[in-house]
């Protein structure tokens, strides 16, 4: 490799030949170098349609991803913070619905507590039965396999609703205070 020399390309050391310089290249060698211009190929692509897409406002990236929202159908009111659904004709699950806490009617500690939990399902009942439109916004699951969502109302969130109402307090993890007076 007399004729050959060696150059430097963004930091990279990169040997060149002249024309006439004799190679030898295994099979190996030859195929990692078929692999990596179609890798290089494929990047420049990658970025060409990315820039096109960005120049068009199709692939904006927001600081966090957008939620997946869902139009589904809310099959039964469980109680004030929980719904049973169905999206797409699918199967009935089940969602906590998040950012609120409403009293227990299934495990109500008072009496007190136990007619709150009715005014409150029947508060979200009357609520979804008015809405035009039901939109989820799923967040993952919880520790009883239920789906962790917010509720949206013909665009309203729900937890602000309920708590407005007076049916729920503010409510983001954690310790539940008690209902009983």
């Amino acid at each position: 490799m007399a004729s050959g020399g060696v150059t430097r390309f963004w930091g990279l050391r990169r040997r060149y030949l002249k024309k006439g310089d004799a190679v030898k290249m295994t099979r190996a060698a030859q195929g990692r170098a078929r692999e990596m211009m179609m890798r290089a190929r494929w990047a420049w692509l990658v970025v060409v349609i990315g820039v096109a897409a960005c120049a068009n406002g199709i692939g904006e990236l927001p600081g966090k991803p957008a939620p997946r929202v869902n139009l589904c159908e809310v099959t039964r009111v469980v109680d004030g913070d929980t719904v049973d659904f169905s999206c797409n004709g699918g199967p009935v699950d089940r969602a906590r619905l998040i950012g609120f806490d409403t009293p227990e009617s299934f495990r109500a500690q008072c009496r007190s507590e136990y007619r709150r939990a009715i005014a409150a399902k029947q508060y979200l009942s009357a609520a979804i039965a008015q809405a035009e439109v039901v939109e989820f916004s799923f967040r993952g699951r919880d520790r009883y396999d239920r789906r962790l969502a917010v509720l949206r109302l013909d665009g309203r969130d729900v937890a602000r609703t309920m708590v407005a109402a007076g049916h729920a307090r503010v409510y983001s993890g954690g310790r539940r205070q008690g209902w009983c007076v």
